[in-house]
């Protein structure tokens, strides 16, 4: 089988992504489940060759198990070779490749779109979805919000859902809207350290948690640097690191 998910939302994307692993971990006992990012053009071919040693190889502990393999693309490789081995496994009962992209896949993905892959798109909210996927997460995490929170809400972040979603949590654990750490200059000022700014990150850890300044972005990003981000956590919390030093490093590999 293979899924599709595409589209601007991230958010949205990731949650979904979330849902239906969990879904086909409770399925099957014996699920083996890997990850692989193709993130430009010149990694995308060691990805392909890992992702082509994963569907083939034969597990010693499970033979005939269920295998989960989740391909993020942020740039489609040019290949003929990666759309050649998703439609090997369109049909397969063993095998099940999720796709997600931030953008619709290019021509030679089209078949992608038809049955029986199962395909959804996540593109940015209406205000009237944005104002109920507000209502809905805010009442998930317990968050209070008054009829005007909203409207802030939507005012400040847009179609940003993790920036909401991060004022919620916010909210959630006491805080109130005008406050929270997480305002449109926080996120500005995250954005130039996704770029390599080095100033920004200065700027921000003077004025921030560092554990929460490294969470927020670690959670915005893809590909090799959210794996590196990951192993800087587990260097963290294993008293290896600290966050600001954490930061530095990962801020410095971009």
């Amino acid at each position: 089988m293979v899924i599709y998910l595409y589209g601007p939302d991230s958010y949205r994307r990731r949650e979904k992504i979330k849902s239906i692993t969990a879904e086909y971990q409770k399925k099957h006992s014996d699920l083996t489940i890997q990850s692989f990012f193709i993130v430009d053009e010149a990694k995308a071919e060691n990805e392909i060759g890992r992702l082509k040693d994963f569907v083939t190889a034969q597990s010693l502990f499970s033979i005939g198990g269920k295998k989960f393999g989740i391909c993020v693309i942020e740039e489609a490789p040019e290949t003929a070779a990666f759309p050649k081995l998703l439609k090997e496994f369109i049909d397969s009962e063993t095998t099940t490749l999720l796709v997600s992209a931030q953008k619709k896949l290019p021509a030679a993905y089209k078949f992608l779109l038809d049955k029986p892959v199962l395909s959804q798109a996540f593109d940015e909210l209406s205000a009237v979805e944005l104002t109920a996927f507000i209502k809905k997460e805010a009442e998930k995490r317990g968050a209070a919000l008054w009829p005007a929170a909203v409207s802030t809400l939507i005012n400040r972040y847009g179609g940003d859902t993790w920036g909401i979603i991060t004022e919620l949590e916010v909210l959630s654990l006491g805080g109130k809207l005008e406050d929270a750490a997480a305002s449109p200059e926080f996120f500005g000022l995250l954005m130039r350290v996704q770029r390599g700014d080095l100033a920004a990150l200065t700027w921000l850890l003077e004025r921030e948690e560092p554990a929460m300044i490294f969470n927020i972005l670690a959670s915005r990003l893809s590909g090799a640097l959210k794996i590196k981000a990951a192993d800087y956590d587990v260097a963290v919390k294993s008293g290896k690191l600290d966050y600001p030093e954490a930061l530095f490093d990962l801020v410095l590999s971009t």
